[in-house]
């Protein structure tokens, strides 16, 4: 049916199925400017309608919120990465101690992924994060100086166990994340949300790798952990300032009858994630069903290469091209990531809006994601020259970006009433692999002292994740 060019849309509930059924009707009207009314029936999943939807207003001021947390909380990650060429010549570290310091990160955001997403599904997302953001900012901050004083042991020591519990701290962010979400945004605006919000990982390492790297030629290593640590100290206060506002039932986030957007919020709704989840986690069907365990194949693979990525990449320009700057392959191919983020969020939505089913979009962008890595992470054992690798590289980084909507926002798919709790146990087997994957890298360039094994073990692992997950992969709902 063709519609005319300029239309009005007005969504209306007309009928509500008993609340444990899989659909509620709405009835769409479209009105063109000659008056002529058409309407359709549509069925859309209740877990788009069990809880209360951001307005246009409040959605843009929690996108951008997160936008800015998102980039300190890669920021803090990345801060490491940017700095272990410079602590191990200080610390006198080996290949092997320097993959143990970046993978004790992973080490403590394994534990509290699960904890984290269960929390958020009952007691709200933003108060998860708000208490622990505050946490892992301390200790971001102070990190430098505890190594230097020895207040709890040697330096390699507080190295570890410090960047253990700021993964602890970071553990639940992002399951939080996802919680808030299923609860606060409609399913065909969420590919957009997620993928602009998560763009904020590359502009943080992209500002970690700039800043950073001018920091540590032109004055000291320590100077990255305090000006993150700091930054991100601020990000917690003001998110912790934001909670309560809403807490107090501010008018901002009041209905807008106007705004059809989105379902909006009743007039007397705080706008935060206060709904608990009266429904236990059924973790049986989950754990019977194939496409969790393709999702969970898939995330954990995607997840080793991604965070291989993030931890070793400016330690491989180091090693391979010593000339090279620090602030060129550290801010290039983040920045690409970035852009194609938004413009691949975008596309998603258009996608789902011209009919294309949830299941071919996470597919083929998983594809695009996990099949493009392999090859790319294969022809880099071909590369003759720094700018080879400068390119490759900067294509490998900015496919990661595709990921975004599709098996990062898989679970929601899966399981909308418990997307947090799901997300949790993905986002554990995603730092299970890094913590894995970081950590046999540091060996093997130990050991062997060869790049090409750890790129061409990055293409087989993607190579596999891609296999399972168009296999066994769906975007329908199993519980």
């Amino acid at each position: 049916m063709n519609w005319p060019t300029k239309l009005t849309t007005k969504i209306e509930i007309v009928e509500i199925i008993h609340v444990n059924t899989k659909y509620k009707k709405m009835k769409m009207e479209k009105i063109d400017s000659s008056g002529k009314d058409k309407a359709v029936l549509l069925t859309l999943p209740t877990s788009d309608f069990s809880y209360f939807h951001w307005n246009k207003r409040t959605r843009i001021k929690w996108t951008l919120t997160f936008f800015i947390g998102i980039v300190l909380v890669y920021s803090a990650r990345v801060a490491m990465s940017i700095c272990t060429s410079a602590m191990s010549k200080e610390f006198s570290w080996s290949k092997t101690a320097s993959g143990m310091a970046l993978s004790a990160f992973f080490c403590g955001y394994v534990t509290t992924n699960v904890v984290g997403g269960y929390l958020a599904d009952r007691h709200g997302g933003e108060i998860v994060i708000c208490y622990t953001a505050l946490v892992w900012s301390i200790i971001t901050a102070f990190l430098p100086f505890i190594a230097s004083s020895g207040i709890i042991g040697d330096s390699t020591s507080s190295v570890l166990l410090l960047r253990f519990l700021t993964g602890v701290g970071q553990g639940v962010f992002f399951p939080s994340f996802t919680s808030i979400l299923t609860r606060h945004v409609n399913v065909n605006e969420r590919g957009f949300l997620y993928s602009f919000a998560y763009s904020g990982s590359a502009v943080g390492t992209i500002l970690t790798g700039f800043v950073g790297s001018l920091l540590i030629e032109n004055f000291d290593w320590t100077l990255v952990f305090y000006s993150v640590g700091i930054c991100c100290l601020a990000w917690a206060l003001w998110l912790r300032c934001l909670v309560k506002f809403y807490q107090q039932g501010s008018k901002d986030e009041s209905s807008d009858t106007d705004d059809l957007d989105s379902v909006p919020y009743e007039r007397k709704s705080s706008g935060l994630s206060k709904m608990k989840a009266k429904e236990a986690v059924p973790w049986m069907k989950l754990v019977s069903s194939p496409a969790v365990w393709a999702l969970g194949v898939s995330y954990y693979c995607a997840n080793m290469c991604f965070y291989n990525l993030l931890s070793w990449t400016p330690v491989y320009f180091h090693d391979a091209f010593p000339e090279s700057k620090g602030w060129v392959f550290n801010v290039i191919p983040w920045l690409l990531n970035f852009v194609v983020a938004n413009i691949s969020g975008y596309g998603a939505n258009l996608l789902l809006v011209s009919g294309h089913t949830i299941t071919f979009l996470r597919k083929m962008y998983a594809a695009i994601h996990l099949f493009g890595t392999a090859l790319f992470a294969f022809l880099l054992n071909y590369i003759e020259s720094y700018l080879q690798a400068l390119f490759l590289m900067s294509i490998i980084i900015a496919l990661q970006a595709f990921g975004n909507c599709s098996i990062a926002l898989n679970s929601q798919d899966l399981a909308p009433g418990h997307a947090g709790s799901l997300h949790g146990i993905m986002n554990c087997a995603g730092a299970v692999s890094g913590f894995v994957g970081v950590y046999i890298t540091g060996w093997m360039l130990e050991v062997f002292g060869s790049w090409s094994l750890v790129w061409n073990l990055q293409a087989v692992i993607s190579f596999l994740g891609c296999t399972v997950f168009l296999i066994w992969g769906t975007g329908d709902r199993v519980v």
